[in-house]
């Protein structure tokens, strides 16, 4: 993320708590489908985007992981327009 000028250095995950649902129009996530326990549908509308856990990957699979990441939310971004 660093190479595209983001830092989430500090950043850890969280489980979704409905606070954080609350403002949102959609919930995405990613490789949840899967999943016995996918918070996401609990919620509100959302999808899952099946994606790879980047966790343990190379360098050149999380780059091609969050590249895919970065052209569907943009993608999200144009549909709303």
């Amino acid at each position: 993320m660093k190479e595209k000028g983001i830092d989430i250095s500090s950043n850890k995950p969280k489980m979704l708590s409905q606070e954080m649902a609350n403002p949102a129009d959609l919930i995405v996530t990613m490789g949840c489908g899967g999943s016995d326990y996918c918070p996401g549908p609990f919620f509100k509308e959302n999808v899952d985007w099946a994606l790879e856990d980047p966790k343990g990957k190379s360098l050149d699979k999380v780059r091609e992981i969050r590249d895919e990441i970065e052209h569907r939310v943009n993608e999200l971004i144009l549909a709303e327009k």
